[in-house]
């Protein structure tokens, strides 16, 4: 069974010993093989939640397939029927992560259980057939309601005929991979018998498009060889990470690259195991692809289009040894556009009945004339069948043989089985062993998303309908089907009046509606997808009555173009939005929308994809949705995110985000133009100082670094501040600290004088500055080398153990443009960072601010996690500027594994021993202010002010955490009124009045005189608050917005245990600006 293999996988791997090929051991038995003989090899890989590598190797998996196969034993006992010698079918229906669902079906075929692997796109019709057909008893079905009302659905219609089926719950990722010891134990003394190589090993079914899915059964021997599929391939990728987060298990091929793994040696990434599972997207899909180091992508051709769009998302694909697509054709102009950048592109093409077809993996790198295009691999025997009219066209046919068996055969070529595919495919013009594929012989329609349609049976449906005359369905290469519909005689009507158009839809929807319940979900037709001929433009019949397919598709091709692009646009127009985007109106018009797209009942907190919402639907909410708010609420369309439904998907997130974009502040900041200009801006820094990270520099040993002996060797910008000064002190204190580069801006000569003084006005010690520990530096981080000296930069280089980013210009004034030479400071930090010759690279902490959040609406809690939507910090150039750079860290970290924390910091007040707090920055302001004025004002907001120092010693406790994004913000918000009512008590018992009328009073006596005092001091100070006018009258301090704060407080115990804002430190704080003379 070996001697014709090209390629032996791991022959010089350290830890995967090549298993015996040849037919004595099956598959499951090879998992079996690997825990004894290549226990460390890895089999899945996934990030865990601080984004770290947790790696499963073949023991581990092990011990877990044999707890799923007792658990499914223990399950089949229950039933009082012999289970082995019946040899039972066990359907899976169920979302699950592939950790569990791999190890599920492994688990039952090596019980010697036949898995019957259910897609979970069928129809309830659908299943209800499958089900009846292989006798199936018992079906494991997942826990999420999408699910359970499909499977209920589907046997309410077996119970018409007599036929009982048995739930059984889904295994958990728990359930197989708890502690490893209880596990190991429970599965130890399990007996497993044999396997044969002609049994049954699992059913799979066919795409579900024809009249019905059609069971597909594989033996162990064709399953085997599936495995060995991969030996004939070119490369040797025994070790390499390929990678299966979005591939659905339950198809043909993520059934195939299980059996590669146990023959080959790859390791399989995965999303990380969760209960509902990680719902794939092209954007977490590229993510996980990136944080995995994924040496080959793969995945169906509609994320390949999106990923194409953005040519920094090119810059990451061209470094993938490949990226493969599968399940349908990749528009050309897409894949020109990859293969010129450097991409290594190239097809997938197999079936259910016989597996995969071309090389896996060739050599030589695809080209723009051949990526479309496979070579057979050697092991396959085919026959091709030449299409009447069509030169270099042909049917793909599959011959079975001894090394290659078939799992179903519909003809005999020369009395040996065959199977005729239905597949047409291409020669290549100038290389005739190269082939690409064509179409269908039965016009099956292959979509973008990998999933097939045959229109036949959908279109008989509704062309009963007694107003429809001929019906073809349409959407290949596209991401829905569609419907070209020409009116039966004596109904034709000119499709371009809407009202006559609108009108016919709802006369046929009945039909569609019938022929939407007998067709897998991908393949439903939604009523905006209807097109309706022309009477100028009347179809053309053949012989037999039917309407001449390609020849009518490409008659109304300009109207099919045209279509797509207006649904793109719109969908769902006959729904009446809300004329105000209120909470409540915007929830009730989110949950009619889910409504009519669904079908199902959803409560508002159900996961819409656990609830059965596939890609399609998504789109159909995500365009009815954008549509409505773009209409009523003005809302730009670069301003609405491409996956929304995605990032929010369940009822009340999507309403919170569209209440957010509906009622966001930078509508009275902004016009339109303003805005797209700010986010272009925003995104083109973004990318400017993101692209080409550098690599990392050979280890060099511990002897060769400036920091040979231990403790924490820190740069530390902006030290000058209040902030920077308390970090400083509190770092100087800390025993694990050896070495501090305290790095400003501005020269040499008066770093140290400033550094003193400010130490003296924060109220700390300033002998601290004596220590040795401490290298004060004049420098300018967006010059070369930091604005240092080679020598003292190439020190700092080689001894970082950490790096905290602190140095910000603070000025609200300024534009992002402005800002611009801060950005290239982060990127050089990042660089040298990343030049670090340590095994383990420095860890940034960048202390960004809640100004990030500025524009969510007050009712949403500002998450603590990456914000992709530049929108949120539109304004001004400091809040622009720290996106901007969040971004820029984040995507460091995310290409390069640079261990980074993002910090949104708040509101610091004074310090909680004396009080200090700058009479420049805007509370005392507004204290002063009051006291000129008679009056204070009344907000009915939180305050989440931290005290300094208590936020130094908090954020240092962040300094190595695995969290990529935390909130420096009080847990225990005081409100306003408490603080100021101590202010007013304090200040001889001034009335606290309306905000609003505050800064009215605030700015009559600033259009008078800016140096008005309370008519008693003959002090000409100006009123600090009247110089603040425009910043009191936005009234923007940085409360509006809620923001978690669950992360911060695992990671810092100081933040944990910080007590909140009392009367005690209100006191201190008037007390210092009383000493200072600041107050009367």
């Amino acid at each position: 069974m070996t001697a014709n293999f090209r390629t032996l996988h791991g022959k010089d791997s350290a830890t995967f010993a090549y298993p015996p090929l040849d037919g004595s051991l099956t598959i499951p038995e090879l998992y079996e093989f690997h825990a004894d003989h290549s226990p460390e090899h890895p089999l899945f890989v996934y990030t865990d939640e601080n984004g770290k590598d947790v790696t499963i190797n073949y023991r581990h998996a092990w011990v877990s397939i044999k707890r799923a196969s007792q658990i499914v034993w223990d399950l089949s006992q229950r039933s009082q029927i012999n289970a082995r010698e019946d040899k039972r079918v066990i359907g899976i229906l169920a979302t699950a992560d592939t950790v569990t669902y791999v190890s599920l079906f492994l688990g039952i075929m090596r019980l010697g259980f036949v898995p019957f692997l259910i897609s979970v796109r069928n129809s309830p019709a659908a299943i209800a057939h499958l089900v009846k057909s292989e006798g199936v008893q018992d079906i494991i079905v997942s826990s999420d309601t999408s699910m359970h009302h499909l499977y209920h659905e589907a046997t309410q219609l077996l119970a018409q005929d007599g036929t009982t089926v048995r739930m059984l719950p889904m295994v958990t990722f728990e359930d197989l991979y708890g502690p490893r010891e209880e596990q190991a134990q429970q599965a130890s003394d399990f007996p497993l018998r044999k396997l044969q190589l002609d049994e049954v090993a699992l059913i799979m079914h066919s795409s579900g498009s024809t009249a019905f899915p059609k069971a597909v059964k594989m033996t162990h021997r064709a399953y085997l060889q599936w495995g060995n599929y991969v030996a004939y391939g070119e490369v040797d990728m025994c070790g390499r990470r390929i990678s299966t987060q979005a591939l659905p298990i339950f198809h043909a091929l993520g059934i195939n690259i299980v059996a590669f793994a146990s023959c080959s040696g790859i390791v399989l990434a995965c999303y990380r195991p969760s209960l509902p599972p990680v719902v794939p997207t092209a954007e977490n899909l590229l993510e996980s692809i990136v944080s995995l180091r994924c040496d080959v992508g793969l995945c169906v051709p509609l994320y390949v289009e999106i990923w194409a769009c953005n040519h920094h998302n090119v810059s990451i694909l061209k470094n993938l040894k490949a990226l493969i697509y599968a399940g349908a054709s990749l528009n050309q102009d897409t894949g020109n556009k990859l293969v010129s950048a450097g991409v290594n592109l190239m097809p997938f093409y197999g079936c259910t009945e016989s597996g995969g077809f071309g090389v896996i993996i060739p050599e030589e790198k695809s080209a723009l004339d051949t990526w479309e295009y496979f070579t057979c691999s050697p092991h396959i025997e085919t026959r091709l069948l030449a299409q009447a009219g069509l030169d270099d066209i042909f049917e793909m046919v599959v011959v079975e043989s001894s090394i290659h068996t078939l799992n179903t055969s519909n003809t005999l070529i020369n009395g040996r089985k065959a199977f005729r595919t239905s597949d047409l495919v291409q020669r290549h013009p100038t290389l005739p062993n190269l082939w690409r594929v064509y179409g269908r012989v039965d016009d099956q329609i292959a979509l973008s998303t990998g999933e097939k349609t045959n229109p036949s049976p959908l279109e008989a449906i509704i062309t009963q309908d007694s107003l429809v005359q001929a019906a073809i369905m349409f959407g290949r290469m596209r991401f829905q089907n569609g419907i070209l519909i020409q009116p039966a005689k004596g109904h034709e009507f000119d499709p371009q009046d809407h009202l006559k158009l609108e009108a016919f839809r709802n006369k046929i929807w009945p039909s569609i509606e019938k022929a939407n319940e007998f067709a897998p979900s991908h393949s439903r037709i939604f009523k905006e997808m209807i097109l309706v001929t022309h009477p100028s433009k009347p179809l053309e019949y053949t012989a037999k009555g039917t309407p001449r397919r390609q020849h009518s598709l490409k008659l109304y091709g300009q109207e099919i173009n045209a279509l797509y692009d207006a649904v793109a646009e719109a969908s769902q127009t006959d729904l009446v939005p809300p004329s105000v985007w209120t909470a409540d109106a915007t929830e009730k018009f989110v949950r009619t929308v889910v409504g009519r797209v669904m079908k199902v009942p959803v409560n508002e907190e159900d996961d819409l994809f656990q609830s059965g919402c596939d890609s399609l639907q998504a789109t159909w909410i995500r365009n009815s949705l954008s549509r409505a708010i773009r209409v009523t609420a003005n809302v730009p369309r670069h301003l609405i995110p491409f996956n929304f439904v995605y990032t929010y998907p369940n009822i009340k997130a999507l309403s919170q985000f569209i209440h957010q974009l509906c009622n966001t502040k930078i509508g009275y900041m902004d016009t339109e133009e303003e805005a797209r200009e700010k986010i272009r801006i925003m995104e083109e820094l973004v990318e400017k100082y993101s692209c080409d990270f550098p690599s990392r520099p050979p280890s060099a040993s511990s002897s060769d670094s400036a920091n040979s002996g231990s403790g924490e060797y820190i740069l530390l910008t902006g030290t000058t501040g209040r902030f920077g000064s308390c970090l400083l002190a509190q770092l100087l204190a800390r025993p694990d600290v050896s070495r501090i580069y305290a790095l400003n801006r501005g020269p040499q000569e008066t770093i140290r004088e400033r550094q003193h003084r400010s130490f003296e006005e924060m109220g700390l010690e300033p002998d601290l500055l004596n220590s040795q520990k401490v290298v004060l530096l004049g420098g300018y981080a967006p010059s070369a080398h930091l604005g240092l000296q080679k020598d003292l930069y190439e020190e700092i280089r080689t001894s970082l153990t950490s790096i905290i980013m602190n140095a910000w210009r603070v000025d609200f004034n300024v534009s992002l443009r402005s800002n611009e030479p801060i950005l290239a400071g982060v990127r050089h930090i990042i660089d040298l960072a990343l030049s670090s010759p340590h095994p383990t690279l420095p860890h940034i902490l960048f202390t960004s601010s809640i100004s990030v959040v500025r524009n969510l609406p007050s009712d949403y809690l500002a998450p603590e996690h990456p914000l992709p939507n530049a929108i949120v910090a539109l304004g001004n150039g400091y809040s622009e500027s720290k996106w901007v750079a969040e971004q820029i860290l984040e995507r460091a970290a995310r290409e390069t594994g640079l261990p980074v924390t993002i910090v949104r910091v708040g509101q610091l007040s004074g310090d909680s021993t004396h009080g200090h707090w700058n009479v420049k920055e805007w509370v005392p302001a507004l204290v002063r202010g009051g006291q000129i004025l008679g009056s204070l004002p009344m907000r009915n907001e939180r305050v989440t002010w931290l005290p300094i120092d208590v936020a130094a010693t908090a954020l240092l406790d962040m300094l190595h955490s695995t969290e990529p994004i935390l909130h420096l913000v009080h847990p225990q918000p005081t409100h306003w009124e408490s603080i100021f009512r101590r202010v007013s008590t304090r200040l001889g018992g001034l009335p606290l009045i309306r905000y609003g009328e505050w800064v009215e009073r605030l700015r009559d006596a600033a259009s008078k005189d800016i140096y008005a005092t309370d008519g008693e001091s003959d002090d000409a100070r100006p009123n600090p608050a009247a110089v603040l006018m425009e910043f009191f009258e936005r009234g923007e301090y940085g409360e509006d917005v809620p923001l978690a704060t669950e992360k911060a407080v695992k990671v810092s115990k100081t933040l944990r245990e910080a007590k909140p804002i009392d009367d005690e430190d209100v006191d201190r704080f008037m007390e210092h600006w009383k000493k200072l003379g600041f107050l009367d």
